[in-house]
């Protein structure tokens, strides 16, 4: 199994979510990803307990340039099925790459709960 589709079989399991950009074409993109909380001996470094990471598959984002500071994720809330807005404030598009080239995931932090 590659880990495209090792990836692909863990977000089919989740809702997917949306990206925004103000001025895109178009201006929102629904993404297979996941958001999630961090643990507790992650909030360190200005990272606070209201702060989320998320993963976002990277062949579901089709704006150039890709993601950035400043977007913004919506995202299902399972238990009260609510939705939330938050901020994209970091972009990790280096660390889930296939050999070092091919990107796959790109692991976000998300601000403003």
């Amino acid at each position: 199994m590659t880990w495209k589709n090792t990836s692909l079989a863990l977000l089919a399991n989740f809702p997917p979510v949306q990206i925004e950009r103000a001025g895109a074409t178009p201006p929102t993109l629904n993404v297979r990803g996941r958001v999630y909380n961090y643990s507790p001996n992650e909030v360190v470094g200005g990272i606070t307990q209201l702060d989320r990471k998320a993963i976002v598959y990277a062949e579901d984002v089709t704006w150039t340039p890709a993601l950035r500071k400043g977007d913004r994720l919506r995202y299902s809330v399972p238990e009260d099925g609510s939705t939330k807005l938050m901020t994209i404030e970091q972009v990790d598009n280096a660390t889930a790459r296939i050999a070092g080239e091919e990107l796959v995931l790109y692991k976000l932090r998300l601000t403003g709960a």
